[in-house]
């Protein structure tokens, strides 16, 4: 999973989960650190293996589908620190922040709208705008 691998290698990514961990450190709840992250990509990955009936016939392809899936649950919840210092919905921050992330990392073009849409929209429409 090459460009998961690279946004989990990034510095800023590093950076804004490090700020996260430490604002969620009393959270009795879910916290949006890196274990939560992590949750995300395999459950969006078991949906789309159990509810995708027309999926990729070759390795490569479901591998790259894998690869997609992660980067967007690894950034889903980017935006939480920027929410508690500055009111800003976290869906919203986390798209922006994420385009700057897929930007430093190569990633593909044809999938950055797909992948800073779905993180902008995960929260329904108070990520919007």
């Amino acid at each position: 999973m090459r460009y998961a691998t690279e946004v989990m290698k990034n510095a800023l990514y590093q950076s804004i989960i490090e700020e996260i961990e430490k604002l969620e450190a009393d959270r009795p709840y879910c916290r949006h650190g890196m274990p939560h992250m992590m949750d995300v990509c395999r459950l969006a990955w078991i949906l789309y293996l159990e509810e995708t009936p027309e999926r990729p016939e070759s390795q490569e392809q479901m591998e790259e589908m894998k690869d997609r899936l992660f980067v967007t649950g690894l950034l889903h919840d980017i935006g939480r620190a920027s929410q508690y210092q500055t009111g800003e919905h976290h869906a919203a921050a986390g798209a922006r922040l994420a385009e700057e992330i897929l930007e430093q990392v190569g990633y593909p073009e044809a999938w950055k709208q797909e992948t800073v849409s779905a993180i902008r929209a995960h929260c329904g429409r108070r990520g919007q705008g």
